[in-house]
């Protein structure tokens, strides 16, 4: 390792040798480890290279060891873009495992669960951010932690708002007063003030950029990227700077700049594609690095029915968390407290394929490295454990809803994405103050700068408009009518992190025994990464009333979906019956037009009560294999 005064002979010795460097980015990224940035990035300005270059740099210059480097982002989306893209600006890939990348939710829950013993899922993730923020005012352990910080890197802080942006600050303040800080923010692409569905903004009162200019100013030095490296091509270049230009230019009011935005996008574009529930049936298989952009979640979701069985994936927040399949298919039944390597050998062999050429070692030092008590043994309570928390393993993650296929997504989901080709369906603003206009025109902006070579433009107006049910944050659009004729309907979305639960899976109260349970299962885990159709129907007192959910065709029952499915369907009921008045206020007796993404792992944490529910082996285990599912069918109340 060198010396903190010395430098490699260019920079390129620690960074990749494909990438020209422009002035504005060696600012950045030979910036001494101890110096604290606040750099404004536009769209498409090689931020997440430089960021990534920047850490590198520090690793190889600067005498500083990757535990000692943390990096916070808002999203899972974007970590998983920084963790896949850093190895790549690395001599040595394994030292990317030891760098501290996660959200800012899952930071705060690692600090919450680790130094408050009374520490418990309850209450909403504000919750707990606020928790965490008042642990590292306050708590030696804490502080004693932060202390071990050499550089923290802060990406997305445009949308870094109310208790999480005070618990950044908070760990800012904790830093020892030599640790730097690279903060990055794009103002023009603040857009988590409303969420995808519109609605009040959540906080009024300044965003993390803000507050480090009120409260840090003197501390952070200010530079900016401004050079667009995300596309060579005119039209989304003008794009790029001349919707930026819009977006940042103070004399406008909200009106005039939404109608701006929208009016360029609307001219500069590679083509006009008409309504989505037309134009996504001309997709194919062969559109994978296709981006479908919406700006509310119900059109997403409406649109993903509408490809009948043509594989795609979705990225949305509300999406259950989607932990790699393999880890079920491979250890449901393992009850020992730990796994040697030879055991998940032979296991991988005689259920998921040759060790050699199905990824085997690749998955075996993702599980050594998170939670081995050696290089030949790992912990099965700290991997339950773990993926069972606010805060599973990165790589043990899918990073979208679905394996192949088009991408289907909000606005809000695509943030620190990008994609070689966007189709923007546009909507009409439902906002009329002048802060809601403002926040319509950066959405706007932020779906037009997702694209590196094509931009198509079309349209997602419609007479009925999605909206979401209170408090459980499920989608569903009204249709009261029918060429004038009233009508007891509505598409519901089926599929949230709450629609299938363990109980459903393997609860002993829904399964006569271990055997049907495990019946149920291995339809299940034989989904592996397909794409197929299914469909739910009701059941008796004796199930719960639960929607029993099942493979179409011959594919057989796969499990029950959680009573939450039937009591949102009530009240989506009750909203409708209040605009028709037919007196139809329960479920249907079916849903259909649902589909199979593939099979996803679910955790139960070792301490948690539910585990007493469940048959043997889950019990012991805590793994059970689940069915990624999504659907927005018609729902014709009875």
């Amino acid at each position: 390792m060198k010396g903190r005064d010395s430098t490699p002979a260019s920079l390129d010795d620690c960074t990749s040798p494909l990438l020209a460097w422009t002035r504005e980015q060696r600012l950045i990224i030979e910036a001494n480890a101890s110096e604290r940035l606040l750099i404004d990035a536009g769209p498409g300005t090689g931020k997440t290279a430089t960021a990534c270059a920047r850490i590198a740099a520090m690793l190889a210059r600067d005498d500083v060891d990757a535990t000692e480097i943390w990096l916070l982002s808002f999203t899972r989306t974007a970590v998983h873009e920084l963790r896949s893209r850093i190895v790549a600006f690395l001599p040595d890939a394994a030292s990317a495992a030891a760098l501290r990348i996660t959200t800012i939710d899952a930071h705060a829950w690692a600090i919450h669960a680790g130094f408050d013993d009374g520490a418990i899922v309850s209450g909403g993730f504000d919750d707990n951010v606020r928790r965490a923020s008042e642990l590292v005012q306050c708590h030696d352990g804490v502080f004693g932690y932060v202390n071990s910080i050499r550089h923290l890197v802060i990406d997305e802080a445009q949308d870094i708002v109310g208790p999480r942006c005070e618990l950044v600050l908070e760990l800012i303040y904790a830093l020892p007063a030599e640790a730097g800080v690279s903060v990055f923010a794009d103002e023009a692409q603040a857009i988590y003030g409303f969420s995808e569905d519109g609605g009040d903004p959540s906080f009024t009162d300044g965003n993390l950029p803000d507050k480090i200019r009120k409260f840090l100013g003197d501390q952070f030095s200010e530079l900016s990227l401004d050079k667009l490296h995300r596309t060579g091509d005119a039209v989304l270049s003008r794009v790029f700077s001349s919707g930026r230009a819009l977006i940042r230019d103070k004399a406008l009011d909200g009106k005039s700049r939404l109608t701006g935005v929208r009016q360029l996008v609307q001219e500069a574009n590679h083509g006009t594609l008409g309504a989505y529930w037309d134009d996504v049936k001309t997709l194919t298989g062969d559109d994978s690095e296709t981006l479908l952009l919406f700006r509310r979640r119900g059109d997403a979701l409406a649109a993903s029915g509408n490809m009948d069985e043509l594989p795609h994936r979705l990225r949305m927040s509300g999406l259950p968390r989607c932990i790699q399949g393999w880890i079920v298919v491979l250890l449901w039944d393992w009850t020992a407290p730990d796994l040697d390597e030879s055991d998940f050998t032979r296991l991988w062999a005689a259920r998921l394929g040759s060790p050699a050429t199905t990824g085997a070692g690749q998955a075996w030092a993702i599980l050594v490295k998170a939670f081995g008590r050696s290089e030949r043994r790992i912990s099965m309570s700290r991997l339950v454990a773990r993926l069972a928390s606010g805060s599973p393993t990165y790589e043990l993650l899918h990073p979208d809803f679905g394996s192949t296929g088009p991408i289907f997504s909000t606005i809000h989901g695509s943030k620190g994405r990008e994609a070689a080709d966007v189709r923007l369906y546009l909507a009409k603003a439902k906002v009329a103050d002048q802060e809601g206009l403002d926040e319509e025109a950066r959405i706007v902006f932020v779906g037009a700068t997702r694209a590196k070579r094509s931009l198509r433009i079309g349209s997602a107006s419609s007479v009925s408009v999605a909206r979401k049910l209170e408090p459980s944050g499920r989608s569903f659009t009204p249709y009261p009518f029918a060429k004038g004729v009233k009508g007891a309907r509505a598409t519901v979305e089926v599929g949230t992190g709450r629609d299938i639960d363990a109980t459903g899976l393997v609860g002993r109260a829904l399964y006569a025994d271990v055997a049907e349970a495990r019946e149920c299962q291995q339809r299940v885990m034989a989904l592996a990464d397909s794409f197929s159709p299914a469909q739910a129907d009701a059941t008796d007192e004796g199930h719960q009333w639960r929607f029993r959910l099942s493979q179409g065709g011959e594919g057989g029952h796969l499990c029950y979906l959680s009573a939450a499915v039937g009591r949102d369907l009530f009240s989506v009921a009750k909203f409708v019956d209040q605009l028709v008045k037919l007196g139809r206020t329960k479920p249907p007796r079916q849903l259909r037009h649902l589909r199979l993404f593939g099979v996803r792992t679910v955790a139960i944490a070792p301490d948690n009560p539910l585990r007493e529910q469940l048959h043997a082996p889950w019990r012991d285990s805590g793994l059970v294999a689940a069915p990624m599912l999504m659907g927005y069918p018609m729902v014709y109340f009875r």
